[in-house]
């Protein structure tokens, strides 16, 4: 198997396994990443996804226990830190829903040339207000852009 005399055919051999697993690992992740207009929570709690439909942006809430929230609202911006405000304001038990999402029309969007950023804010029936991390839509034609600059 490995020479007994010499060390240095096992560091080869590791060496030459380490570079292919190390991009294979890279090519795994890169794949395995949530688009940026959907975002899960760490808890499980919910999923929000965003998305454009003709003049309109739906907002997707799937929860897992719509029960225990006293209301949700959501709330967007131009910017992905500052100056959110609320859009919609639902009381997720009293909610109908699609295949279990709770679906929201933003009939008056904020621009619809720019990137846009949506979050959710939660208060429980306990009380505890939560504020999670906002999604970014993409501006429309921001994709197309891409492919477009891409080297052929």
């Amino acid at each position: 198997m490995f020479p007994l005399t010499t060390n240095t055919y096992p560091q080869r051999f590791l060496r030459a396994l380490f570079w292919p697993g190390l991009m294979l690992l890279a090519v795994a992740g890169a794949k395995a990443q949530v688009p940026d207009y959907i975002m899960q929570s760490a808890d499980g709690a919910f999923v929000l996804e965003v998305y454009r439909s003709g003049n309109n942006v739906k907002v997707m809430v799937q929860m897992s226990s719509p029960a225990e929230y006293s209301y949700v609202t959501i709330e967007r911006s131009l910017d992905d830190l500052n100056s959110f405000s609320q859009c919609k304001y639902f009381v997720p038990a009293q909610e109908k829903t699609l295949h279990g999402a709770i679906v929201k029309d933003d009939v008056y969007a904020i621009s619809s040339s720019k990137d846009m950023y949506y979050r959710i804010k939660t208060v429980s029936k306990d009380g505890v207000s939560r504020t999670y991390p906002p999604v970014r839509l993409p501006a429309p034609g921001a994709e197309e852009e891409t492919v477009a600059r891409l080297p052929k």
